[in-house]
């Protein structure tokens, strides 16, 4: 990838969408090379199997909490300072400050909790102490790294936010496997999350480069002389934006994991396999990045006053978000069985549906939460909040019912207790769409048509793929081969869906320039989907609408 670094110097919708693009893309590469890994550790006999690979699970569950309180604090901080550089540079280094003060308090707070705890729990069960001692340390790293994050995402450079966590999970997969092959059972398994560490520690030094670069103040100032005022200010609002950061983070993914946990203990099927399907559910919570530029842009689009601006990246981040959950959709629903066969084992095939209705589930919170960036860019933080606190209490209040239900009407082991935490996500996240496409439409001055046909389009392009494939597969083909079988079955979604998209317009000719730049010197295949696209009646040329801008020249 280019540095492309001129695209980020103005306002602009094309630099909201390279910034998304780049941490969109490096996001995925890393959930991919996270995912890999559990594909192995989760293997009897290669790994350290099914019940052992809690630990690993667990693990990241508990960082998940700590991301989610950072993640919130890192947004309201890059809100801050890049609000203030529409004023000047010495006024966003005081926020800098600030940010830098709040963020070591939060972390030794939560470490020395952790530590405490760990030091409880270790005479009497060494392994869980030595899992607690980790968190403690994963708890402060991750605080002490993510005020400097929040500093890149002011000055817009996700593309270095996406380049630092990518390299980090390989060099953190790297050791994971280190330690899965190089020691024994169950030693490895305890260790497994120091990669954790490992991962965070990466980041924090390339994080520190890249600060040092870009930044328009001076880095070494922002270690010390905070101010009580903009402490407040940040701390207040960043526990405004910690609520929504419950779905970036993918929190309310794990909200049910704590549960299974608490009821069935770590080294248990149940467990893994909640932990297996959250997951591959999270690759696609890795689009709600694509929104994460848009709270600092929308803030400063909103300091010069230019809701013109904020109008086109909400459109923008709709549309690039919706297609391509939409496009996640149709791979996970469609390979669901072939995926959890092939890389897991038919044991795991009894999760099947519950991954099918946590995949539906995560496209409606991605969309939710890209409507919170809206609101968090404008200061509306609190509306935000009340979605997202709605969204959370139906999580806690009922998957325990939900759990206690179907454990005593079906047995303790039974395979429908998977069913719980995914189904109430679904209704809640259900639940709470009609009040978050209302701040859509309050907040924005796009016409509402506009983003009906964002979601119309993709939705009808989805169930039409589906019915296609059905037929093709109850009729045409049928393989005893799992790798054939998942990549024929691939090629066919992805086909039918990008026909459908294309005959209602899903698709307008900015993302067609993106598959021009990625195909290269198959890029003639572009020709007909451009024909295709602009034979169709829900067609609207450029002029007649604002096409969404995107940057494949700049990340392909």
């Amino acid at each position: 990838m280019s540095d492309g670094s001129n695209v980020f110097e103005k306002p602009s919708v094309e630099r909201l969408a390279t910034g998304g693009t780049y941490v969109l893309v490096f996001s995925l590469l890393a959930g991919l090379l996270g995912w890999a890994f559990m594909a192995v550790a989760s293997q009897e006999g290669i790994g350290v199997g099914g019940d052992l690979s809690g630990y690993m699970i667990s693990a990241t569950a508990f960082h998940v909490i700590g991301i989610c309180i950072s993640a919130g604090f890192h947004q309201g901080l890059s809100k801050y300072i890049s609000e203030a550089l529409v004023e000047s540079k010495e006024k966003a280094l005081t926020y800098a400050k600030a940010g830098f003060f709040i963020f070591n308090i939060i972390g030794i707070i939560l470490f020395s909790i952790f530590i405490t705890l760990a030091i409880l729990i270790f005479p009497y069960q060494w392994e869980y102490g030595l899992f607690f001692g980790i968190i403690a340390v994963v708890y402060y790293l991750t605080f002490f790294k993510d005020n400097f994050v929040g500093n890149l995402a002011a000055v817009h450079r996700f593309d270095y936010i996406g380049k630092l966590v990518f390299l980090a999970g390989i060099g953190s997969v790297i050791f994971a496997f280190g330690l899965l092959f190089l020691l024994p059972e169950p030693i490895n398994a305890y260790l497994l999350p120091l990669s954790i560490i490992i991962n965070l520690i990466i980041q924090i030094f390339l994080v520190f480069y890249y600060t040092k670069k870009v930044v328009p103040y001076s880095f070494s100032s922002i270690f010390k002389g905070a101010r009580r005022k903009e402490i407040f200010q940040i701390a207040k609002y960043g526990l405004y934006c910690t609520i929504p950061s419950i779905i970036f983070s993918g929190a309310i993914l794990t909200i049910q994991n704590y549960y299974y946990i608490g009821i069935f203990g770590i080294e248990e099927f149940f467990v893994t396999a909640i932990g297996l399907i959250i997951g591959y559910a999270s690759i696609v919570f890795s689009v709600c990045q694509f929104g994460w530029p848009q709270i600092p842009a929308v803030s400063e689009a909103k300091a010069m006053n230019d809701y013109k601006l904020i109008d086109d990246y909400m459109k923008n981040t709709l549309h690039t978000g919706f297609n391509l959950s939409s496009f996640f959709l149709i791979i996970y629903v469609g390979l669901s069985h072939v995926l959890l066969h092939l890389f897991h084992g038919p044991t795991y095939l009894e999760v099947q549906i519950p991954f099918i209705i946590l995949s539906i589930s995560v496209v409606l919170l991605g969309m939710e939460f890209l409507i919170c960036t809206l609101l968090m860019g404008l200061g509306e933080g609190k509306r935000a909040v009340f979605l997202i606190i709605s969204l959370t209490l139906i999580q806690i209040i009922f998957v325990p019912i939900a759990l206690f239900i179907l454990r005593n009407n079906f047995g303790p082991d039974s395979p429908l207790t998977l069913y719980a935490g995914p189904t109430i996500l679904l209704i809640s996240s259900i639940a709470i769409f009609p009040l978050a496409f209302h701040y859509l439409k309050t907040y924005t001055n796009n016409p509402v048509k506009e983003y009906t046909d964002i979601f119309w389009k993709g939705i009808v392009s989805i169930c039409l793929t589906f019915v296609c494939y059905e037929i093709l597969e109850l009729t045409l083909f049928s393989f005893d081969n799992l790798v054939v079988s998942l990549v024929v079955r691939a090629v066919i979604l992805f086909c039918l869906f990008t026909i459908f998209m294309l005959i209602f317009a899903g698709y307008n000719d900015a993302d067609l320039d993106v598959y021009e730049g990625v195909l290269g010197p198959l890029r003639f295949i572009v020709n007909g989907m451009r024909w295709l696209l602009h034979h169709s009646p829900f067609y609207e040329s450029e002029n007649g609408e604002n096409n969404v801008i995107t940057t494949a020249n700049e990340v392909g």
